[in-house]
């Protein structure tokens, strides 16, 4: 009974230590790989643990974990895993370790797989040359496990030699043999041998031969050669034949094809092979590194040959004038190319810049200086300067050309030609040239007119007159005395001072004024014709400080002066009519001319009218308008360019028809609402058309100074004038034309016209009311051109 009861109590601590065991931390059952694994084979092996389930487990190999693949399959189970490696090969030996886990812990097993092969070739030797001084790698590449040792050995007679790592051999990872430098003693036979005690290993011997490869004794030289003549370039290549030579240049092949200025020749001793590269008409380009490439069947070498062309130097840069003065300038450039030969000096050329051919001057500089001084220059003046370079070859090209101009000084001479007349009563025209243009010392900016009393001993009274560069100038003394002797000068001026003044010239004023200017517009035009018509209208009498006044002469005939772009100036002579106009004919179709008008009388000349530009008919604007083409001055506004009449005028003519249409409408509503409402005292209406009512009337003034041009379908105003017409103005009523109004208008709703700057009726805007309250406001834009509306 006892021994029942010690067994069952036995039995309960094996049982629950058991258990408790299951429960705990995951522990491994060791395992191993087998000894004789062998390439190609597949193996297996298990890894089993007990411990607290679920266990999970893992597969690492050197450290790194392990996946399923082509190659390795892992399955894993309750409590173990399998892992099956197929087909190994040189990559499978390693540590491989199991990893179990579960919630109490880990564990780890690791067994090493050794796989055991004899050497196999990877890259078998082979028999090689080499060239003299070259470097030759004998390969001897083998695989197995444990990793196979390599010796190389020299068969040298009856007795190999081992070879060791030394200054020109050198044994390679991969067992390979590498000499440099390879000497003649070096040829013969080598064998490798390669064992890991796995076998009997593997040997080879092969053969290593020496050759002479081709070679120059010369490796560099150069070559000179003036532009323009031929280089001939020398190269002799030694070595084992057959040797071939080739040229290069600045690491370009060079082919007789591609220049017919290249040609090489090539010739062969018992020792040597020679090229001779003939470069013809060298120039600038030639300069460089030619190569003469040896190649024979054992290596190369190369020869340079450095040719230099000699030629003139380059123009120098960057010339600069640095400081200028009245009488001198500093002038710096930077040294250029020489031309491959040393600048012996530079030359300075500078010039007057005054348009016409000037003096051309010299100076040399010596080499060693970048930098010189310009003496006895002209005050005020332009000129250009350029530098070049010389050497024992010649003279280069001359730089870009520089200008400058050098500071101002007073103009040493006076205005020439200097003419005085009289203008009228109280009135002097001062002419006069501008002084010698190399006498001006800068930049004239004007002139200052000097009179005085011819009697008088008082001092000159000055004007100043801007300079305008037309080389005659202009400038009328007013406000004088009537019937009195002037004595007038002239001086120039610039930004350094005033010049001399020129001889004084005495002039009388006249007690009469010249006529005042004639009024020109173009009236027709064809062909080869063109109508002007004008008027004139003396001003009143001037009256001057005594209170006297001043008549004004009647023209007694008329100047035309007229011109075509780029012809001169013509005039011809217009006898004074009551028609005042003029057919000018015998023209050139197409063509563009100028004309101008000056009426004439005992007083003398009055000012010019205004120049006008017109167009004949024909050429190539023949077909667009037979309207003239009128310009003032020298730009066309752009209300008269054809560009902008033509679509204007279409523009024109259709708000005209719709304006009629609105007075006729406007008209019938009038009847209709008259015969709706009758009128009263407070009613008042504005007819399209004609009016019974009586309406007030504003006038507006139109450019005074702008021609009537005739225009087609717009009436001309009558000639002459009639009285009140304020000549050359052009006056506009303004009253309501073509709208109605059915109660009083406010100032807000008047009829409003708007006249631009240049005479031009712009628009007028037009405001009527129906009866329902609609209000219809028409605007008609109309171009007038200076007329009466």
């Amino acid at each position: 009974m006892w021994i029942s009861l010690l067994m069952c109590v036995l039995w309960s601590t094996i049982v629950e230590n058991g258990v408790a065991s299951a429960q705990g931390a995951p522990r491994i059952q060791p395992f191993s790989f087998s000894k004789n694994v062998t390439f190609g084979q597949t193996i297996k092996t298990f890894c089993s643990a007990v411990g607290r389930e679920p266990l999970s487990f893992q597969w690492h190999k050197d450290g790194l974990p392990l996946y399923n693949s082509q190659n390795i399959k892992i399955q894993s189970h309750d409590d173990f895993s399998v892992l099956s490696l197929s087909s190994v090969d040189y990559n499978s030996p390693g540590n491989y370790t199991c990893i179990v886990k579960n919630t109490e812990g880990s564990a780890t097993h690791s067994a090493e797989l050794v796989i055991h092969a004899p050497p196999k070739w990877v890259k078998e030797p082979q028999d090689a040359s080499v060239g003299l001084e070259g470097r030759v790698s004998l390969d001897c590449e083998v695989r197995g496990h444990p990793k196979p040792r390599i010796t190389w050995t020299k068969i040298d007679g009856d007795e190999p030699v081992l070879l060791k790592t030394r200054t020109r051999h050198h044994m390679g990872d991969n067992g390979s043999l590498v000499i440099s430098d390879v000497k003649p003693e070096d040829a013969g036979r080598y064998e490798c041998h390669a064992t890991n005690d796995i076998g009997a290993g593997l040997k080879k011997s092969v053969s290593l031969s020496v050759h002479v490869p081709a070679r120059f004794e010369n490796k560099f030289q150069v070559e000179t050669v003036r532009w323009g003549e031929t280089a001939i370039l020398h190269c002799e290549a030694f070595g084992d034949k057959p040797i071939t030579l080739t040229w290069t240049k600045n690491q370009m092949p060079i082919s007789e094809k591609e220049s017919t200025r290249y040609e090489v020749y090539d010739s062969q001793s018992e020792q040597s092979t020679t090229s001779e590269l003939h470069v013809q008409v060298t120039d600038r380009e030639d300069n460089g590194l030619y190569i003469c490439i040896a190649k024979n069947a054992f290596g190369k070498d190369e020869r340079t040959v450095k040719l230099v062309v000699l030629e003139v130097p380059g123009p120098p840069s960057d010339v600069r004038v640095e400081q200028t003065w009245s009488q001198s300038a500093t002038v710096r450039w930077n040294v250029p190319y020489g031309g491959n030969s040393p600048i012996t000096f530079f030359v300075v050329q500078y010039w007057r810049d005054a348009g016409a051919p000037h003096r051309l001057e010299e100076e040399k500089v010596s080499a060693s200086q970048t930098f010189t001084m310009l003496k006895d220059l002209q005050p005020g003046t332009s000129y250009v300067v350029r530098v070049l370079a010389e050497n024992e070859v010649g003279r280069g090209n001359p730089s870009e050309s520089q200008q400058f101009l050098t500071k101002e000084a007073e103009p040493s001479a006076p205005p020439t030609d200097v003419t005085v007349e009289s203008r009228g009563a109280g009135t002097l025209r001062v002419k006069w040239k501008t002084p010698p243009r190399e006498q001006w010392n800068g930049q004239l900016k004007g002139y200052y007119i000097g009179y005085q009393v011819a009697s008088s001993s008082e001092p000159y009274s000055f004007k100043t007159v801007e300079f305008s560069k037309q080389g005659e100038e202009e400038y009328r003394l007013t406000n004088l005395q009537r019937s009195t002797e002037y004595r007038v000068i002239v001086q120039a001026f610039n930004s350094a001072g005033s010049g001399p003044p020129s001889q004084d010239v005495i002039a009388k004023t006249s007690d009469t004024d010249p006529p005042s200017p004639p009024f020109l517009w173009v009236d027709f035009q064809s062909r080869s014709s063109i109508g002007l018509k004008w008027k004139h209208k003396s001003p009143p009498p001037v009256k001057k400080e005594d209170d006297k006044e001043t008549p004004v002469a009647q023209p007694g005939h008329y100047t035309l002066y007229y011109k075509d772009e780029y012809g001169p100036w013509s005039e011809i002579t217009v006898p004074r009519s009551a028609e005042r106009e003029y057919t000018l004919s015998g023209l050139r179709e197409g063509t563009r001319y100028q004309m101008y008008m000056k009426a004439t009388s005992e007083a003398g000349d009055s000012d010019s009218s205004d120049v006008l530009t017109v167009r004949t008919e024909g050429g190539a604007l023949s077909d667009m308008s037979s309207h003239p083409i009128v310009e003032r001055g020298e730009d066309t506004p752009i209300y008269l360019r054809l560009s902008v009449i033509a679509p204007l005028g279409s523009s024109a003519g259709i708000i005209f028809l719709v304006l009629i249409g609105a007075c006729f409408y406007v008209r019938r509503e009038e009847k209709r609402y008259k015969a709706a409402v009758p009128g009263g005292p407070d009613r008042r209406y504005s007819y399209c058309g004609s009016s019974t009512l009586p309406h007030p009337r504003s006038y507006k003034d139109v450019d005074k100074n702008r021609p009537l041009l005739r225009i087609p379908g717009v009436p001309m105003p009558p000639h002459p004038p009639p009285e009140g017409y304020p000549a050359p103005y052009a006056t506009m009523p303004i009253r309501c034309g073509s709208a109605i109004t059915t109660e009083r208008r406010r100032p807000s709703e008047e009829c409003r016209i708007v006249v631009g700057k240049n005479g031009m009726l712009h628009h007028a805007t037009m405001d009527r009311k129906r009866m329902a309250g609609l209000t219809i406001q028409e605007t008609a834009e109309v171009h007038h051109y200076d007329m009466a509306a």
